[in-house]
């Protein structure tokens, strides 16, 4: 737990950490420190089959290419920094398990709050503010292996598919 709060206090103090105004989410696994960038989610859907004039088995997914993410984490307990934009609030972050099909990682759901999520709280996670729009956030039990986005739950929808936005990692 010291060389957690180490880590942490050292993050802090790190010129490059508070050059980031807008909003970010960093990662620190051992004394390494890497940057998630932003992804956004793309729309598919299945057209529908017509039986006696019903509409049958259409389907809209969200979905990001790739079988993995660009940030694989080889723990299972990273440290997050999610600097805050605008009028976010740590509260509406959360953390949704991807389901890998084909090329793709999918939301089990389209819609964010639909899924099942481990919202960045208390009762799951180390949370200590580290100034007024950072916060330094620590699973406190393992995260299984998979795939994962982060993403604020409360967010509205982009562009005229409804996409929306969110770090993606791998725990490996």
């Amino acid at each position: 737990m010291r060389k957690l709060l180490l880590l942490v206090l050292l993050l802090c103090a790190c010129p490059l950490a508070r050059a980031q105004t807008d909003a970010g989410v960093k990662v620190v696994v051992g004394d390494t420190a890497y940057t998630i960038y932003k992804s956004v989610t793309q729309t598919g859907t299945k057209t529908p089959w017509r039986v006696f004039s019903f509409d049958v088995g259409g389907k809209t997914t969200k979905y990001l290419p790739g079988k993995l993410s660009n940030q694989p984490l080889d723990s299972q307990r990273p440290v997050f920094i999610i600097q805050l934009e605008g009028e976010a609030r740590l509260a509406d972050f959360a953390f949704i398990r991807l389901r890998v099909k084909g090329d793709r990682r999918l939301l089990p759901e389209p819609m964010p709050r639909d899924n099942e999520y481990t919202p960045v709280d208390l009762q799951s996670f180390i949370i200590q503010p580290l100034d007024d729009e950072r916060f330094s956030v620590q699973p406190l039990s393992p995260l299984p292996q998979g795939e994962y986005i982060l993403l604020d739950i409360n967010q509205q929808p982009q562009g005229e598919s409804s996409d929306y936005s969110g770090f993606c990692f791998t725990i490996e």
